[in-house]
């Protein structure tokens, strides 16, 4: 095993970021409705400003936009926490010039908002209430200094948006026909739209957040496509390798407005060749399925909060692969490799390959155990691979931030939860019980223990030996 790449300084280490002296209020539609609500504001820049840096927390996700454009290429935004402990926000730089300018906020549920039933209760979580934004904008001169602050408050306006449901879980759907064009552009009409509700902050302290995004590392052609044309076989779409992420699909203007494209994600097919999208522990019967309802103009979209394990794409609605286009788009937090490896054996090439894969499509806020089925931080899955992930990939920030989410979650009788964040599940299933006598089905001590591993970035401890058995990157070569 070999060094890996180094970083450029810049990207080394987080940015500094300064204490920020938060003048807005928090906002929101007020309401729970299925649809991701859209929420914007216009400002006026002076001769003197030359640049910005806006900070923003949305609860659950939020996708910003300025003048139309999204404000960064992270996706996810901001990462997973207890948010009755901790909520995260992001700062973006941006360039910033004289005249009239808009701010957009797309918000959307992530475990914050989660209406989903599931056997973890991410949906009854402490924290839970309506979608909600703090935002602000720091306007500065050409050499850096303050002018001025537009931050969000009673002059922003709301409308539900085209995203109508979304949920990391089932999925999104997403219809063409409602986006209001131009609504995070300066100069949109406004007047219908509702006045925001002040609402009260959430529980959890705002701190910086520090750990690489998740971005869109690479994307993916199909490499094979199976049944449709009339086959009486659903199309099903297959791609070379095993990701974490989602699709970007294409339509023409060829298919009429108001017909749906359903996007079903599997990592195997059935016998009668439909793609296997289920679980027990999601009480829901949709599970991992986009919905892109058309306008009759061409239109790319993918959706923005939600992420899949899959490498099968089944698609109905439409029976011929000419008529749409379709990439997959693999994405998880942005670490750097920290070693590679090479040899003449074939098997251990892939296995390294392999193991290295399910690292990374694991990699969403906190270290999960599948992308596929829970997307849950399991202490003690990353206590037995720790060594291994930390000798392939700089984690030693998305762990430093994993274990502040530990500390938040431990109880006042030292007590950690199976899953971190946890919205109150763990404590009790699947854990030790606290006084040595086991529940029902209960976890061995190593899910606490993952409170030292991780912290060996730190130097702490290097007491256990780790490994990962987990293969995604299909068969190992033959001979």
């Amino acid at each position: 095993m070999h060094p890996g790449p180094t970083r450029p300084p810049e990207t080394a280490a987080p940015p500094p970021v300064a204490e920020v002296g938060w003048q807005g209020d928090w906002i929101s539609d007020g309401t729970d409705d299925p649809a991701a609500p859209l929420l914007r504001c216009e400002l006026t820049c002076d001769e003197r400003v030359r640049s910005a840096r806006l900070h923003v927390a949305g609860l659950g996700l939020h996708r910003t936009s300025l003048d139309g454009r999204p404000v960064t290429d992270a996706r996810l935004e901001s990462g997973l926490t207890a948010y009755d402990r901790r909520v995260l926000y992001s700062t973006y730089q941006l360039e910033l010039t004289a005249g009239r300018h808009a701010l957009g906020v797309e918000l959307g549920r992530g475990f914050y908002a989660m209406t989903t039933p599931n056997v973890w209760r991410w949906e009854q979580a402490p924290w839970r209430g309506p979608r909600k934004l703090l935002l602000q904008l720091e306007l500065l001169d050409s050499a850096g200094e303050l002018v001025d602050v537009v931050s969000s408050g009673p002059q922003w306006r709301w409308r539900a948006g085209p995203t109508l449901f979304d949920s990391y879980y089932e999925g999104e759907t997403f219809d063409a026909r409602a986006v209001p064009a131009g609504w995070d552009e300066p100069g949109f009409d406004d007047a219908d739209w509702a006045a925001v509700q002040l609402v009260a902050p959430p529980a959890g302290r705002l701190v910086p957040q520090r750990h690489e995004p998740v971005r869109v590392v690479a994307s993916h052609d199909v490499a094979r496509w199976h049944g449709g044309r009339g086959s009486g076989r659903p199309l099903v779409a297959e791609f070379d390798t095993m990701l974490a992420g989602w699709a970007e699909l294409g339509v023409g203007a060829g298919l009429p407005a108001g017909t749906t494209v359903s996007l079903r994600f599997g990592e195997k097919l059935a016998g009668d060749g439909t793609v296997v999208a289920e679980s027990d522990l999601v009480h829901s019967e949709r599970f991992n399925v986009d919905q892109l309802i058309t306008s009759g103009e061409p239109l790319s979209w993918e959706p923005r909060f939600s992420y899949k394990g899959f490498r099968y794409l089944q698609l109905d609605g439409v029976d011929d692969p000419t008529t749409v286009s379709l990439r997959a788009r693999h994405a998880h937090n942005d670490v750097a490799v920290a070693s590679t490896f090479s040899c003449s054996d074939p098997v251990l090439s892939w296995i390294d390959s392999a193991m290295r894969l399910t690292v990374r499509n694991n990699l969403h806020h906190v270290p999960t155990d599948t992308p596929v089925y829970e997307k849950n931080g399991w202490t003690g899955d990353a206590h037995v691979a720790a060594r291994a992930m930390m000798s392939q990939f700089d984690l030693s920030r998305l762990l430093a931030k994993w274990l502040d989410d530990m500390a938040d979650s431990q109880r006042a009788d030292g007590l950690i939860p199976v899953v971190v964040p946890s919205p109150g599940w763990g404590y009790q299933e699947l854990a030790p019980h606290r006084s040595g006598r086991p529940s029902t089905r209960t976890c061995s001590s190593a899910w606490s223990t993952g409170t030292t591993c991780p912290s060996w970035p730190a130097g702490t401890c290097r007491t256990c030996c780790a490994t990962s058995t987990t293969s995604s990157a299909g068969s190992p070569p033959r001979g």
